[in-house]
């Protein structure tokens, strides 16, 4: 089950499957390097649920009797663990080879996004639910957690699960790492039980860090660097008796999307720096000061060879008004700003790169279509704190628009920055979608200021496992052999579309 056949977008499916694992040997080592670096690494098997890749490998620990393939859908999968004989013998094994690799105190058993239809429907799971007098699913569940948990605490370990153990009753021994929001981190530290804060989207940093375009894939959902600095790990509605359960906060950098060594780096930092002040300093704290105190530490981070984002630095650019308004008044006003209060922005309007000499930005910028403002904050020793950004105002430039300009369809609008190929080992493009449906919106088209339109179109790998928000996904059938590209003016779930 460590390797699975990409996903095909239309044509031969990809004949290289993609994939890995971990040898003991490889994990001991990885321990040694944590340890030495004072790190405890906390190993997660999840279960029930996420099981494909089990499943595929041993079909007998499933439920339903067939092998699946090892999925390349990105989500929730149907496939669970046999909670008979055989598959808890078998998670017990697992878990005597995960004991005798990592020393800490922590075993993580999931409990996440267990969609329970296969228990549902299998007999024989349904008559041992009878034979143990479990009325419900979750708690069979509960009961399952549990008996790990107990397996174990005699071997001298803890049990934490997600917050959706909490469903089927808290088994005594469990901690709960809580991603669905906070309420799940208040009801199980009011209960007695240990916490760890690590709600979404707040702490995913698999979430963009700005709107701009050369955010590499992710979670459309932008989480900046003071978003993350902000976030107070401990909850209100925990009890000042139950204060104490709270361990501490967690960041996820889910990498379904995170393929790359760059990608992933530029995801935890410098956003990690946020969280590690943010959990272990007492209020009140002071983001403008810890702003100020990171541009040494990233320096000290690019010495050492990590692709540290400056997205937090970086110059971004407002237009006032629209795009159309630009080119019909021959004015284009531009405002700059930078997320952290760190430096001063310089620009440039001739085309070349702003130096700390160039001239300060105080208040927007008014230039003529066709101009390229050039722009980067500089600090105090001269030393620009991210690299340059630009923003053209040709006619050609004002009149296109990238996947990240465009805005998702009314509705459920859950969006993905995708790479243009799923599993890419290279840093290419990446393309805006929306889960839920393919539709796009332009919005504010210039159309009075535009004769024509041209379209770049790729095909993409639509592999999401929604299980049963499926039925939410809204379906554009094609009405030509070979399928077409569809615009219209106005949304078409209004009435004033007609299609163009």
């Amino acid at each position: 089950g460590a390797f699975r056949s990409p996903p095909s977008t239309g044509g031969p499916a990809p004949s290289t499957r993609v994939g890995g694992f971990y040898t003991q040997v490889e994990l001991r080592a990885l321990v040694r390097y944590a340890t030495d670096r004072g790190i405890t690494i906390v190993p997660e098997i999840d279960l029930p649920g996420h099981a494909q890749a089990l499943v595929a490998a041993y079909p007998e620990l499933g439920v339903l009797g067939d092998r699946p393939a090892v999925s390349h859908d990105w989500g929730i999968n149907p496939y669970l663990l046999n909670p008979g004989p055989k598959g808890v013998a078998f998670v017990k094994n697992v878990l005597d080879e995960l004991i005798a690799v990592f020393p800490g105190s922590y075993v993580h058993l999931g409990g996440d996004e267990a969609i329970k239809d296969q228990w549902q429907r299998s007999p024989q799971v349904q008559a041992q639910m009878a034979s143990l007098d479990i009325k419900t699913e979750n708690a069979l569940q509960s009961w399952l957690i549990d008996t790990f948990g107990r397996y174990l605490a005699s071997k001298g370990r803890r049990l934490i699960g997600w917050d959706e153990i909490l469903e089927g009753g808290l088994p005594p021994s469990a901690s709960v790492m809580s991603w669905r929001g906070e309420q799940g981190a208040v009801d199980a530290a009011n209960a007695g039980h240990d916490v760890v804060l690590s709600p979404d989207p707040m702490l995913y940093l698999d979430n963009l860090q700005s709107g701009s375009a050369d955010e590499p894939p992710g979670r459309l959902k932008v989480q900046t660097l003071a978003a993350i600095y902000g976030y107070d790990p401990m909850p209100k509605g925990i009890d000042a008796a139950h204060a104490r359960h709270v361990l501490g906060a967690q960041a996820n950098a889910w990498s379904e999307y995170l393929v790359t060594p760059y990608q992933m780096q530029h995801a935890l930092f410098p956003r990690a720096a946020a969280l590690a002040e943010t959990t272990w300093s007492r209020a009140p704290r002071d983001f403008a000061s810890f702003a100020t105190r990171l541009s040494p530490q990233v320096a000290r981070w690019r010495r050492g060879g990590i692709e540290v984002a400056d997205s937090a630095f970086a110059v971004a650019y407002t237009l006032q008004g629209t795009r159309g308004d630009a080119l019909r008044t021959g004015k284009a006003t531009v405002a700059l700003a930078t997320q952290v209060p760190v430096g001063t922005i310089r620009y440039t309007l001739d085309g070349s790169a702003p130096t700390a000499r160039s001239a300060a930005y105080a208040t927007p910028l008014t230039v003529t279509p066709g101009v390229t403002i050039k722009a980067a904050a500089f600090d105090a020793e001269g030393i620009a704190t991210a690299k340059v950004r630009d923003f053209a105002t040709s006619r050609a430039a004002l009149l296109s628009r990238t996947p990240s300009d465009l805005a998702a369809c009314p509705g459920r609008s859950f969006g993905l920055r995708m790479p243009m190929t799923a599993d890419a080992e290279t840093n290419g493009p990446a393309v805006n979608i929306g889960v839920f449906d393919t539709c796009s919106v332009y919005p504010a088209a210039p159309l009075d200021v535009a004769g024509g339109f041209t379209v770049d179109v790729a095909r993409i790998a639509r592999n999401f496992g929604l299980a049963h928000d499926t039925a939410d996904v809204r379906q554009h059938f094609r009405v030509t052999p070979y399928g077409e590209l569809l615009v219209s003016l106005g949304c078409r779930d209004r009435a004033d579309t007609h299609d163009l």
